[in-house]
């Protein structure tokens, strides 16, 4: 109506009662920052065609920005929400800013979509965090941020960088069933939680860094798929380590770090170097200190496969338990990709790569289903095909058995 064609200016306001501007259309710029809400306040399904301004406001009630399209800039930084904070199922055409808050009951922005960059840097969550099933077309930011109650980002895609280095983790964090099309960074973070972290389901087209971070609980990344350079090295495992039932398309490095517990590498291919001891840039070795590293699941006659001679598998005896080495340079009971057996995953992993760039480049919605629904075809296919060449057959195992 015509009350949406003025430009309004709410900055430093006081919201003594609940306020409702739900489903409410701004033409013009719309500025709200610097505002104190003594009550809920309620903006959901709400689109705005110009900047939006909530940055620096203060919300002792419910929040609810949900369901709602920012056409252009979207400023939420340096906010406190004492209630719940809802901005699920939400579109952002132009740069987001939530970076700098505080939420202090649930926060919510699953479901949403961020065309350009998205900034969650320096927050404080004290309760629950969901950011599941959402889509990041452009850098996403949640560096430096601490989060006290359970962490979800699972099943979302990030298609430009995603940063969530040096962060802190005091409950749960599940980032299972996410696509990364760009460098993913989860760098000098720690996790404390002892029920564990869970990467488990994910693709990392490009660069994964998980260095310099500290697990005080268990680790679980199997079945997942590493396109570029996966690295974990300088890292502290204190629960059990779970890397099992991967693809690693690039160099894995894992030197440097120590592991307290179990660790799990069986079922997995190392298509290219893998290194825990010198990886040409340093010759520190990782440690397991109370178990022996496992590349071969007897009961479940899991082995481990690698593409490349060219591994190092030296570990610091000293403080802990080698890597026993067969006469070709592997752990025990492990074996070489075939030359068809590396062909035929280069072909997959290239197939999954070319989706995975017209994902990035196709508008058309139908399209895009159209891909996604090719994309989960081959993965599923990828797996399937791991699991049968990662499979000791039982005569080789009785064979086996028999030898020893």
């Amino acid at each position: 109506g015509a009350w949406s064609d003025f430009e309004y200016d709410f900055s430093g306001s006081t919201f003594f009662y609940p306020i409702d501007l739900t489903n409410s259309y701004y033409a013009k710029p719309i500025n709200f920052s610097g505002s104190t809400y003594q009550g809920g306040a309620d903006f959901s399904g709400s689109i705005y065609q110009e900047e939006a301004y909530f940055s620096g406001s203060i919300y002792q009630g419910r929040a609810n920005f949900s369901d709602s399209t920012y056409k252009d800039v979207a400023d939420f930084s340096g906010s406190t929400y004492q209630g719940g904070a809802d901005f699920s199922g939400s579109t952002y055409k132009s740069w987001a800013d939530f970076s700098g808050s505080t939420y202090k009951v649930g926060a919510y922005f699953s479901g949403s979509t961020y065309q350009e960059e998205a900034y969650f840097s320096g927050s404080t969550y004290k309760s629950w965090a969901y950011f599941t099933d959402s889509t990041y077309q452009a850098l996403a930011y949640f560096s430096s941020s601490i989060y006290q109650g359970w962490a979800y980002f699972g099943g979302s895609i990030y298609q430009g960088g995603a940063y969530f280095s040096r962060s802190i983790y005091q409950g749960g964090t599940d980032f299972r069933g996410s696509t990364y099309q760009s460098r993913a960074d989860f760098s000098g973070s720690i996790y404390i939680y002892q029920g564990g972290t869970n990467f488990t389901g994910s693709t990392y087209q490009s660069r994964a860094d998980f260095t310099d971070s500290i697990y005080q609980g268990w680790a679980d990344f199997t079945d997942s798929i590493y396109q570029g350079e996966a690295n974990f090295s300088r890292s502290t495992y204190q629960g059990e380590a779970n890397f099992s039932r991967s693809t690693y398309r690039g160099r894995a490095t894992f030197n440097r770090s120590t592991y307290e517990n179990e660790t799990n590498f069986s079922g997995s291919i190392f298509y290219q170097e893998t290194y825990f001891g010198e990886d040409g840039y340093s010759n520190s070795s990782s440690c397991f200190t109370n178990h022996a590293p496992q590349f071969y699941d007897k009961k479940k006659r899991k082995n481990t496969l690698f593409g490349s001679p060219n591994n190092d598998f030296t570990v610091d005896i000293d403080k802990g338990y080698p890597i026993d080495l067969d006469s070709k340079g592997i752990p025990l009971n492990c074996k070489f990709l075939t030359s068809e057996q590396k062909e035929y995953l280069e072909g997959k992993l290239q197939e999954i790569e070319k989706i995975n760039n017209k994902l990035f480049e196709v508008k058309d919605l139908a399209k895009k289903t159209e891909l996604s629904e090719k994309l989960r075809s081959l993965n599923e296919e990828l797996y399937e095909w791991r699991e049968e060449v990662t499979t000791v057959k039982v005569e080789d195992v009785v064979a086996e058995d028999t030898k020893s």
